[in-house]
């Protein structure tokens, strides 16, 4: 079963990966799919995912890293690897090709380079991925150091019944590596594995002995421990300031001699990404840095501290950077451990005052709207204060970001204060009653970093405070606090880092949003795509009971039959249909993803390298999933019978299987295959039947079918083939429509207001209108209208003591169904209207 739960980056699979997982949502955690169907469908979908292929697979790079200024051969391993592939790569220096090994066990399994570091390479992490006529591939990074390197003398050792040859080994102390001084080792773990290393130091020498894993790429924990001749440990770390789960400690020798260090995995866990880049010499390092972020295209001094620094040092990094790029690197002059990834925005920011994290200060401070506040808790116990000038009606929003970055430990949490009392609000009180965190705050189980406010009738100012949630502080523990005088909001998240689009072919790309408030629908869009690439669907639907957590959504491209193939970026936008004022946000990408086996493990991801989503046209696949109809009007109540049809080479008769995508999350909505009593071996055509309730939601959506065949031998495994989208608007099966949304009346006076029906075909049944919330005196009579009639007539009419105003009312309705069994009303959402009661009075006359 673990097979099915590693296809998520660096596997063979890359795009069905995040099908895969709404699959599995719904159907392992749905409580109406009994537990042995969801089973069977995991089984299933297990078995087509990992045969499944897209483009290049790019699996190991050897080495991962290399000293500033070297010569040496990179050979890049995975497969679908041709020779002719176009490599994509920033590492400063020249590459040249080589001729692959004529000794491959595996076709087009290793791309050799030779590659010239240039003498001022920076230090740091650099993406390598190819091109090939199958697309892109994954990306992995190459880590470019100042120590002479050289390679795990075990991770060399070819392997026997999954077991390391002894010889070579460096399992324990006996069989240690030696290692000369200053160097980086280039190893891997293997579940269990422990690898030891030998040198020499002299007394009174200081050596830091650093391990780059996480923040490489790979998906092991890393521990690091040093341990004298004897085998005492001397000193140990698992998680080191300022490099997450990677490790690092700095040990004094007090006699000279030879020494260990050793290498393993804080779990022992057995993971596809196992490597480690091991760093061992004398250098300066920091543990963190201040500001967190900054303007883009600003100046600000950035201040490196901690670590073994005897005081900070500042550094100006260069902000004039593109829109395409939201991190800069910071790093100590001339340092040796990889650098800080400092945020770029877009917005005004400011550093917090210094009294604001001062011992014991009881100060607050004015929080500018629309600034990001750089602070820091910088004492436990500290809660920093901030004040902002409200109105009533108001709509704030007040977010931190801290610990989410990966560059501080700050557990933050948010919370306002009443200035009056100097007391804070109950945070569960300031949300909306459905609201899904609502129960989860007032448990106590949830940390706010994110907060909406609407100012009451009362208020003209609020305190926002900041603080950790364990009541930690220190240099390590800053933040970024925005607020932000908007209503609703979204967010967006490509869940896939890359995009492959065949020639004559589609590919869906898989889109997260989180709700922030906003409930309505969102509408995606991809601005200056090619002439030769189409984009259909990206409808997120409303929704009125929002979950906790994502949502996925799909738009799909295109590519034309006479599209070229080459590679380009996009930025996938979401915009809020019914917001006012309007609200876009673009989508976020993940740069990569590496998969982490373990229980409550997160994967893996580089957001840093870029915020646009890289996509490649890619040669012909040999199957085409078509459909007739790709915009589909379906009225509540009603079935639509959905064809498919799967265009292939006469030679290909393996059975075709179509999915619909889980993407609506719909009550009342069922979408399933409908059986064929004499069914081919190997269908080429199909139907999926798609039914409503008169209670399913009348929203917009799009249904994804993914179809799957087996190729011929000129085709490597299995195809995912993905028809372009069909978007699904579930309609009333009536609407009313006014003449005017304002009628103006006069006391006395009889007016009526004309309306017509717009009846979706063949529905039939009798309509009653009324209206609902009329002034006093002033009276409306229900409207009915027959089956075989559009145009009706509201006749309002105001008493001669009518209280004179302008007031909203609203036009209820309700209908018979002829066809429903049961006699209970079907409703559609009412309208409103605007009704003007005038001052001046008439005599009492009939209805114009």
């Amino acid at each position: 079963m673990s097979s099915c739960f590693d296809l998520k980056e660096g596997s063979s699979s890359i795009l069905i990966r995040p099908y895969l997982r709404t699959v599995l949502n719904v159907f392992l955690f749905s409580p109406r799919v009994p537990r042995g169907h969801a089973l069977i469908f995991l089984g299933l979908w297990c078995g087509l995912a990992a045969a499944a292929q897209a483009g290049p697979v790019l699996k190991v790079l050897e080495p991962r890293g290399a000293q500033q200024g070297q010569v040496f051969t990179l050979t890049l391993k995975g497969e679908g690897l041709t020779p002719g592939a176009e490599i994509n790569t920033t590492l400063p220096g020249s590459l040249s090709r080589l001729a692959p090994s004529r000794d491959l066990t595996t076709p087009e399994s290793e791309l050799p380079f030779l590659v010239q570091l240039k003498e001022d390479a920076r230090v740091g992490l650099y993406p390598i991925r190819i091109r090939t006529d199958e697309g892109l591939s994954n990306v992995l990074l190459f880590s470019v150091g100042t120590f002479p390197e050289v390679i795990e003398t075990e991770s060399l050792l070819p392997t026997v019944a999954n077991k390391e040859l002894e010889k070579g080994s460096n399992d324990t102390p006996a069989t240690a590596q030696r290692l000369v001084l200053p160097v980086t080792v280039n190893g891997t773990l293997v579940g269990p594995d422990q690898d030891y290393y030998r040198f020499a130091a002299k007394a009174g020498e200081r050596l830091v002995f650093e391990v780059e894993a996480r923040r490489d790429g790979s998906a092991i924990d890393p521990v690091v421990r040093v341990l004298d001749g004897s085998g005492r440990e001397l000193a140990s770390n698992n998680d080191a300031l300022g490099l997450g789960v990677d490790a690092r400690v700095e040990v004094s020798f007090a006699k000279t001699g030879d020494y260990y260090v050793l290498v393993h995995d804080a779990k022992y866990s057995d993971q596809e990404q196992n490597f480690y880049r091991l760093k061992i010499g004398s250098y300066a390092y920091a543990e963190g840095f201040f500001p967190l972020g900054w303007q883009r295209g600003g100046t600000v001094d950035v201040s490196l501290f901690g670590g073994n620094l005897k005081a900070p040092v500042k550094v100006k990094p260069n902000l004039a950077l593109p829109a395409s790029q939201n991190y800069v690197p910071v790093s100590l002059p001339g340092g040796a451990s990889l650098p800080f990834q400092l945020v770029l925005g877009d917005l005004p920011e400011i550093l917090e005052p210094a009294e604001v994290s001062a011992v014991k200060s009881e100060a607050v401070y004015t929080l500018p709207p629309a600034t990001v506040v750089n602070g820091r808790i910088s004492h436990p116990g500290e809660v920093d204060k901030y004040r902002l000038n409200v109105s009533p009606g108001q709509h704030w929003t007040f977010e931190v970001q801290a610990a989410t970055l990966g560059t501080s430990r700050l557990d933050a949490f948010l919370s306002l204060y009443d200035p009056k009392t100097n007391k804070p609000l109950a945070l569960a009180d300031l949300l909306d009653k459905d609201d899904p965190y609502k129960q989860l705050i007032e448990a106590g189980k949830i940390v706010v970093q994110r907060l909406s406010y609407t100012v009451p009738n009362d208020v003209r100012e609020v305190i926002v405070a900041v603080e950790d949630l364990l009541g930690r502080g220190g240099l390590n523990y800053s933040y970024r606090l925005l607020a932000s005088e908007q209503p609703a909001d979204f967010s967006l998240e490509v869940a896939t880092p890359f995009v492959n689009i065949p020639v004559h072919g589609t590919t869906a790309i898989e889109v997260m949003v989180k709700r922030r408030g906003y409930l309505g629908p969102i509408h995606l869009s991809i601005p200056d795509l090619p002439e030769d690439i189409v984009q259909e669907g990206g409808d997120f639907p409303a929704e009125n009971n929002p979950q906790m957590g994502a949502r996925p959504g799909y738009i799909t491209l295109t590519a034309k039959a006479e599209a070229k193939r080459r590679s380009f970026p996009i930025s996938v936008w979401g915009e809020a249909v019914s917001a006012n004022p309007p609200l876009r946000r673009k989508a976020s990408v993940t740069g990569m993803v590496t998969a982490v086996k373990g229980t409550d493990q997160k994967p893996f991801q580089a957001p840093w390298l870029d915020s646009t989503l890289p996509v490649a046209v890619a040669k012909a696949v040999p199957l085409t999933l078509e459909t007739p109809n790709r915009h589909i009007r379906l009225p509540q109540g009603r079935r639509y019978e959905l064809q498919w049809k799967l265009i292939k080479p006469s030679q290909m008769t393996a059975p075709l299987k179509v999915y619909p995508r889980a993407s609506y999350f719909l009550k009342d909505f069922l979408v399933e295959r409908k059986k064929v009593e004499k069914e081919s071996e190997y269908p080429t055509e199909g139907m999926l039947k798609l039914t409503t309730s008169l209670t399913t939601p009348a929203v917009t959506f799009d249904l994804i079918l993914d179809g799957v065949g087996q190729g011929g031998d000129e085709y490597r495994g299995e195809k995912l083939v993905t028809a372009r989208a069909v978007t699904v608007e579930i309609v009333p099966l009536y609407e009313l429509k006014l003449l005017s949304e304002k009628l103006e009346i006069k006391r006395g006076q009889k007016l009526g207001l004309p309306g017509k029906v717009q009846r979706e075909p063949g529905f039939d049944g009798v309509i009653r209108v009324r209206a609902e919330g009329l002034p006093e005196q002033v009276s409306c009579p229900e409207v009915v209208i027959a089956g075989d009639q559009n145009d009706f007539r509201l006749v309002f009419a105001a008493s001669p003591d009518a209280k004179a105003g302008e007031f909203e009312v609203h036009l209820g309705s309700s209908a018979t169904v002829p066809e429903r069994k049961e006699q209970q009303d079907y409703i559609i959402p009412e309208l409103k209207a605007r009704l003007v009661v005038s001052a001046e009075t008439v005599p009492v006359q009939a209805a114009k």
